[in-house]
């Protein structure tokens, strides 16, 4: 039971980076900021049981996010990768249409910065939305909302 608490907090965590602000809620109040502001989450764990330090090494990609979102006409991709592994970068549309790939090689273990100047795969500029950055790596994927405003 408690293994899957903590994989129902973890997966919490991710879908609440999906979004633009976050509330804190604590018994000294509640606090209010903005998600592109996190660099990094640290969990404390004192058990004795490690399947949720096991669970986190098998996460090969620490975080995604793109600077600054929303963007025009351009933007940042950053992530880190935990494990060298082939590694792609692909941008959909809201119709879950591929619009471009970014990147398709192996990748050392790190951070990396990305640039998307908000093209098609043929050099068209797309028009203003919601499009989604996956970033795949070793077989596992994480995505984020990205936002062109014109």
């Amino acid at each position: 039971m408690k293994n899957k608490f903590i994989v129902l907090l973890f997966l919490l965590i991710v879908v609440s980076l999906s979004c633009e602000t976050m509330i804190l809620h604590t018994n000294s109040g509640d606090y209010v900021f903005d998600v592109s502001e996190i660099d990094e989450i640290t969990f404390s764990y004192t058990d004795s049981n490690d399947d949720f330090i096991d669970f986190m090494k098998r996460v090969p990609i620490k975080f995604l996010n793109n600077f600054p979102n929303p963007f025009n006409p351009q933007t940042t991709i950053n992530f880190e990768l935990l494990d060298e592994g082939k590694t792609t970068i692909d941008i959909f549309n809201t119709k879950g249409q591929k619009v471009r790939r970014i990147l398709n090689e192996n990748l050392q273990a790190g951070r990396y910065n990305f640039l998307w100047d908000g093209k098609d795969r043929n050099g068209r500029k797309v028009t203003s939305g919601v499009y989604f950055c996956k970033v795949t790596s070793n077989g596992k994927e994480k995505i984020n909302k990205m936002l062109l405003l014109k």
